[in-house]
């Protein structure tokens, strides 16, 4: 919780798990296996959760959940096997979901509600770059998400975008199209960091993005110009 630090909400492989007293107690607050959570931002009231293939929403900040995924809900139906989420203060309406294809663990979609969770549509779909993917071109099939799948949006730009799995894309249009940011390789024509990201996250001061990969961390001052 981000004004009382006695409130913490955990996903979990059997479900969310809720305490108000820093961990002395404890309760499961929904089944299922997930895999990430946010805070709305300024409004920590609104919570949002990702099992791997549906997305909730609370309004209670955390104590029961519902799901919330009208617009994307027949689409991924079936479809997906890992969905990772993403806000910022830039806009805190905005919520991005990045999916994973379940049949080749590579990039189904790119999701954005502009209305707290509520409504979704979808601006990026498996028939263009595959994000999750090993080549730097993104014109394989595949990739890991299943393992690695990561998301972040710049707390000063909504539409700065970033993707994490066996290398790193960037989007400055709010995902409509896509750049690769580092290859896994070591190239002339790309900046490398190490395979495998895990998490994609932003300091407090909001100017430097982490990666957590499998090399360790890396980081970044210019949106991935250099890392």
């Amino acid at each position: 919780h981000p004004v009382n630090p006695a409130v913490m909400i955990a996903a979990a492989q059997d479900g969310i798990y809720r305490t108000t007293d820093a961990w002395k107690s404890h309760t499961r607050i929904l089944e299922g296996h997930f895999k990430d959570l946010e805070f709305k931002p300024g409004d920590p009231s609104i919570v949002y959760a990702a099992s791997n293939i549906k997305i909730y929403r609370s309004t209670d900040n955390g104590e029961t959940f519902i799901p919330s995924m009208l617009g994307m809900e027949k689409d991924i139906e079936g479809e997906v096997n890992r969905i990772e989420l993403a806000v910022s203060a830039a806009n805190p309406d905005v919520v991005y979901a990045l999916c994973s294809d379940f049949r080749n663990n590579g990039l189904y979609g790119v999701y954005k509600s502009t209305l707290s969770g509520i409504l979704w549509t979808k601006v990026y779909g498996n028939d263009k770059i595959n994000l999750l993917g090993w080549y730097s071109s993104g014109s394989d099939a595949g990739g890991q998400g299943f393992y690695d799948l990561a998301l972040a949006v710049s707390p000063t730009d909504i539409n700065d975008i970033h993707v994490g799995g066996v290398n790193l894309w960037r989007s400055v249009n709010g995902g409509k199209d896509w750049t690769l940011n580092s290859y896994w390789r070591h190239s002339d024509k790309y900046e490398y960091v190490h395979a495998d990201h895990h998490i994609l996250a932003y300091s407090p001061h909001g100017h430097i993005l982490y990666s957590g990969n499998d090399g360790g961390i890396s980081k970044t001052y210019n949106s991935g110009l250099t890392w």
